[in-house]
């Protein structure tokens, strides 16, 4: 996967606001892609969009972070939304 295809996918995203891309971040590694975006939308709105292609992400231990989320807004901490 390459910044391209990032990109061609990143424009599929079905979002109620054209996104704008501000930087792009590759943190790929010889044997995963990584690559993290950061974005606004026409309300200036800035999101970060991360994307990993790799063995080891599932969609298991991406709901474990949602879940790890959830609960830190419980407790009134900050964190992205998923």
């Amino acid at each position: 996967m390459n910044h391209s295809q990032m990109n061609s996918i990143l424009c599929q995203l079905e979002t109620p606001e054209k996104l704008n891309i501000l930087a792009l971040i590759n943190r790929s590694r010889k044997d995963e892609n990584r690559f993290i975006y950061i974005v606004n939308t026409q309300s200036n709105q800035f999101l970060v969009v991360k994307c990993y292609k790799n063995n080891y992400t599932t969609i298991e231990k991406i709901n474990g972070w949602a879940k790890l989320a959830r609960t830190f807004i419980k407790h009134n901490v900050t964190v992205p939304e998923f």
